[in-house]
């Protein structure tokens, strides 16, 4: 089985299409198509914007400027993460 979205993540995802990908559609326009593995194959749901929390642009600016400044937060000063491998200088 997959990762299921919780309903605050669809309501997120749909925001951010909206607000980046949208030029005319409002938010009771649009359809978000979840698609999962289930014992029987696949299932689908259909989520309609009319039913969906979406967010305004200045709201998903500020979920989004948060999220990279936590990334920015958990980022080691060396600029580089552990399980990267180590910069080798060669002599030339």
């Amino acid at each position: 089985m997959g990762y299921r979205p919780e309903e605050a993540e669809i309501d997120v995802a749909c925001s951010i299409g909206l607000a980046n990908f949208a030029v005319t559609t409002s938010a009771r326009d649009f359809e978000y198509l979840y698609a999962d593995r289930s014992e029987g194959g696949r299932s689908f749901r259909s989520i309609k914007g009319r039913e969906r929390n979406v967010y305004s642009r200045d709201a998903v600016d500020a979920l989004l400027s948060t999220y990279v400044e936590g990334l920015l937060l958990s980022c080691p000063r060396d600029g580089r993460f552990p399980s990267e491998p180590a910069r080798v200088q060669r002599n030339q």
